[in-house]
């Protein structure tokens, strides 16, 4: 019972702190900046491990390269939040996407794909480290085919 409280408190915190930051209240704890207008809010960033923060630089890299990327480590060192933390800082930034003719400011749609054992988790760390974030399980293939899926999507909005 002791950790549900937690987490509800945890997850409260975090959803007024993105309330001051989208308002532009002063805080002691500074953004993350990067080239062209990019920042991971302090708060978030601080959380990340130092190879964690080099691995949401990388995507930010290869973002502003308009490439791909494979972020691909060991189980459990973070592969999730270095995503999510990337995808909150381009929420944050209000930046106009690339190679969307810059029709969106921040983050539009995201679909990620992962294996369906997974996907539960991904929903659940999106809800912890970025509470703004309206999260989607898209799952099955469409066709009857009476075949189990191994990958569902998760879409991010």
């Amino acid at each position: 019972m002791l950790h549900v409280i937690h987490i509800r408190w945890h997850k409260q915190r975090l959803k007024e702190r993105h309330k001051q930051l989208m308002a532009g209240e002063d805080s002691d704890e500074s953004d993350a900046e990067f080239d062209e207008g990019f920042r991971v809010p302090g708060f978030l960033f601080k959380k990340l491990f130092k190879y964690q923060q080099t691995g949401v630089r990388w995507l930010w890299e290869l973002h502003c390269q308009q490439a791909g990327g494979i972020l691909g480590d060991e189980m459990g060192l973070g592969k999730t939040i270095q995503i999510i933390a990337f995808l909150a800082g381009l929420s944050y930034s209000k930046i106009r996407t690339r190679g969307s003719n810059y029709r969106f400011r921040g983050l539009g749609p995201t679909v990620i794909v992962c294996p369906t054992t997974v996907m539960h988790q991904w929903v659940k760390e999106f809800h912890t480290w970025w509470p703004p974030f309206r999260v989607a399980i898209l799952h099955e293939t469409g066709s009857y085919t009476n075949k189990k899926v191994p990958y569902s999507s998760i879409v991010v909005y």
